[in-house]
């Protein structure tokens, strides 16, 4: 109703105008053309931005669910002033005994178009007030949201965040620290199959051990410097509960997370403790810290927020492959036995983090929304305009923010409700395979960035706040099969243990040393005729003499033999195609189990 009365209001406001001036020039024959021309020019110009403002904010799709009305509006009201305008003009001055305007009421004219524009004001005051009225009830919801979702406070005595802090600002402040980090970390995340395997890394067989002595006193000084932080991490990692002191009744695009970079570099450094401990040969105790970084991923992923549970599942994963780097330095079944099956198994928690920081992340945009339905924060501070310095460009600014606030907000909720709602039906524990999962995720991203014709853009908020969400969930999915793949390279080294020697085939596991091979999530196939569950081939093994790696064929489905990165056409060209196989290498230890393979050749059992 409230859109009805404006575009009333705004055509009568353009007629009125036009018959004003109309009258005004058969009265004042001098200025005559002068007045003709304003009554027609000027209405356009009132109006020609919003149409173009509309037209382009619809091309970009940023009109969300109304958006048939938000460009009808401007558009009929310009078609209106326009054709009434010229209708009213050439009777105004046209006539058989005289131009007709000579008998329309000139001041009741002016005095029409006056009352036009205050109800068109009014209106826009009343609709701008009801948005307003929007933020505490936004807040209230907000409120409920983070309250399931956000675990209860704990005692600082058994609160690992207090201990964390400490070891985060113990670190930082070390130059040399950040210097080794940055050097040192992205080797012990590299892949055998992406970088030359001929590259050491740190406590890897070839690595740390075998690193020229000045470069391991570095990493021994680097160590010793930072021994009272990482006793601080370990202490951290060994408590059960974590909570870092947020206000979670109001999150908001101004709450810092500091905490979280800084742990990310705390992981990695105890990732380094660990790899050599592991090369001195005290692989149980470096075992003992891939359990804590474990751990240490699901403290940060315990927080309802995208950011935090992609950390989370990046120190998980970081976990993972410091655990591949240790395998092939145990010599006992009883060390062995000292790693949790269950937990390198299970990669269902981070899942769960993830159906969690949804909620979570719909509490921050309703609570972002909410902010600009009440004038506190403006779409400037979002990225969305230009920030406003002058006084001029404040007007303008809080203009365009009533203009936002009675168009727009109303459809960019409904936006961002209907594509957070999709996102959540997809990171549900019990949603479908990945594979399928990947598949709706792109058809949703699809439907965000290029809407069909005719169908509703997602909208500003939706465009502006959530851009990374389908990455993050892929990286969940992700990590989900490496978990899959870290329970082979168990089963492996058991065997390699009991045998003396890594298997040929991942058959050879089954049953004596892992009841069955684990499934790769992205490999499945439907089967309508019979309406059963899809069926899955199970993860893959390649072979070389540095290492012996499992993996999955990735989101792509496409098994590209364990090779991950991108693929060129062999001529130093720019790369075609993306290889994103997941893989988790072990390498092959001097003496145990690397007696000359054939050339790799990818098995899937």
């Amino acid at each position: 109703m409230g859109f009805l009365i404006l575009l009333l209001g705004l055509s009568s406001a353009a007629l009125l105008w036009t018959a004003t001036l109309t009258a005004a020039a058969v009265r004042l024959p001098a200025v005559r053309r002068v007045l003709a021309a304003l009554g027609i020019i000027a209405p356009w110009l009132w109006l020609a931005p919003l149409v173009a403002l509309a037209v382009a904010l619809q091309g970009a799709g940023k009109l969300g669910d109304n958006w048939a009305i938000l460009l009808g509006l401007p558009m009929i009201a310009a078609l209106v002033a326009v054709g009434g305008g010229v209708s009213i003009l050439w009777m105004g001055l046209t006539g058989r005994s005289g131009p007709r305007g000579a008998g329309w009421p000139l001041w009741w004219l002016a005095g029409g178009f006056i009352g036009a524009l205050l109800i068109t004001g009014t209106t826009l005051a009343v609709l701008d007030l009801e948005r307003r009225q929007w933020a505490p009830v936004l807040r209230a919801e907000v409120a409920g949201i983070m309250q399931a979702v956000v675990l209860p406070p704990v005692a600082d005595q058994v609160n690992a965040a207090v201990s964390y802090r400490q070891a985060c600002q113990r670190l930082e402040p070390d130059s040399a620290a950040a210097e080794l980090l940055d050097g040192l970390l992205t080797a012990i995340e590299s892949d055998p199959h992406r970088k030359p395997l001929g590259k050491p890394l740190p406590g890897d067989d070839g690595g740390v051990s075998e690193k020229p002595p000045a470069q391991r006193d570095d990493l021994d000084d680097f160590l010793l410097r930072q021994g009272v932080a990482l006793a601080y991490l370990r202490r951290a990692a060994d408590m059960q509960d974590c909570r870092f002191d947020r206000d979670w009744s109001r999150p908001s695009i101004s709450m810092l997370l500091p905490e979280i970079q800084s742990m990310r570099l705390a992981a990695r450094a105890l990732a380094i403790a660990a790899r050599r401990e592991g090369s001195r040969g005290q692989v149980r105790a470096g075992l003992e810290d891939v359990e804590r970084l474990q751990r240490m991923a699901g403290h940060v992923a315990a927080e309802p927020l995208l950011i935090s549970v992609l950390v989370g599942c990046a120190i998980d994963s970081l976990a993972l492959r410091t655990l591949a780097s240790l395998l092939p330095r145990l010599t006992d079944v009883a060390d062995l036995d000292q790693i949790d099956s269950l937990q390198v198994a299970d990669g269902t928690r981070f899942r769960h983090a993830l159906s969690r920081a949804l909620h979570g992340e719909q509490g921050w945009i309703l609570c972002t929304a909410a902010d600009l339905a009440d004038g506190r924060t403006n779409l400037g501070s979002l990225g969305a305009l230009t920030a406003a310095d002058t006084a001029a460009q404040r007007s303008v600014s809080q203009l365009l923010g009533l203009l936002y606030r009675v168009f727009l907000l109303p459809s960019d909720l409904a936006s961002v409700r209907r594509f957070l709602a999709a996102y959540q039906e997809v990171a549900t524990p019990t949603a479908e395979h990945h594979l399928a999962a990947v598949r709706r995720l792109v058809e949703v991203e699809n439907a965000r960035l290029t809407p069909a014709p005719g169908k509703a853009g997602p909208g500003i908020l939706a465009s502006l706040l959530m851009p990374a969400i389908p990455g993050i969930l892929e990286v969940g999915f992700r990590n989900e099969a490496e978990h899959r793949l870290a329970e082979v390279l168990v089963a492996a080294t058991r065997y390699r243990l009991v045998r003396g020697h890594l298997p040929e085939h991942l058959s050879d596991l089954v049953p004596e040393f892992i009841p069955a091979i684990p499934a790769d999530p992205f490999t499945a196939t439907m089967h309508p005729a019979s309406k059963g569950p899809p069926s899955f081939e199970p993860v893959r093994l390649v072979i070389t003499p540095e290492a012996w790696t499992v993996y999955s064929v990735g989101p792509n489905g496409r098994d590209e033999g364990g090779r991950t990165g991108s693929a060129g056409d062999g001529r130093g060209a720019v790369p075609t195609e993306i290889r994103d196989d997941i893989t988790l290498p072990m390498r092959r230890s001097r003496g145990v189990g690397t007696e000359p393979q054939a050339p790799p050749q990818p098995q899937a059992e």
